[in-house]
């Protein structure tokens, strides 16, 4: 024989009016601390956002003082590279200024010496003229005393007979010729010349009476 149909019973049904009260108490308190865990969630949500953000802060942050301080690097080193340069063309150009004022002291040096060989020549060349003018002119002097002594040799040859061939004016003749004189005619040549005078005189003869 079929059988029969069973009955279905609801929860509700089998539970009496006065457990009712404490399931929804239950229930209350499940969704409480469904929400409390949800409201924690939430805020252990905002706060790895948070901290994510601050990371993400922090990383820019420490990027843009990465790139902050390499800015500063590279141009600290470009003001070095500059300073270099700069130091470099200044020592090229004091270097310039010293060999340019070596060359000028350089070229001052051989026209100083350029010009003391010219002062040289040109003094040697006016002593050189000096001495040969110094020479002429001893030359002409010895040439005149020669001349006088020949013309005063020949005035002594020339002196009148009967004087032992002693002049009359011996006080013209030079000291030279009456010593020259007094050494033809065996008498003593030095001394003054009024001394060799007095001697020629002695050779004269005495003037005749009148």
């Amino acid at each position: 024989a079929a059988k029969a149909p069973k009955r279905r019973f609801s929860i509700a049904a089998r539970w009496p009016a006065s457990c009712a009260a404490p399931k929804a108490a239950r229930v209350a308190a499940a969704e409480e601390r469904a929400a409390a865990e949800a409201a924690q969630q939430s805020k252990e949500e905002d706060r790895h956002a948070r901290a994510a953000a601050e990371h993400e802060a922090a990383r820019r942050l420490e990027e843009e003082q990465s790139a902050a301080e390499a800015a500063q690097q590279a141009e600290a080193a470009q003001r070095a590279e500059e300073d270099g340069l700069a130091a470099e063309g200044e020592r090229s150009a004091a270097e310039g200024d010293r060999q340019a004022r070596e060359a000028a002291e350089a070229q001052a040096a051989r026209q100083l010496e350029a010009d003391r060989l010219a002062a040289d020549e040109e003094r040697q060349t006016r002593e050189a003229a000096e001495a040969e003018a110094a020479q002429r002119a001893e030359e002409g002097r010895l040439a005149a005393e020669a001349a006088q002594e020949a013309k005063e040799e020949r005035l002594a040859r020339e002196a009148r007979p009967g004087r032992a061939d002693v002049p009359d004016d011996l006080e013209g003749l030079h000291w030279k010729t009456l010593s020259q004189m007094c050494k033809r005619h065996g008498l003593q040549h030095g001394g003054r010349k009024v001394d060799l005078i007095a001697r020629l005189r002695g050779l004269q003869p005495a003037a005749a009476p009148a």
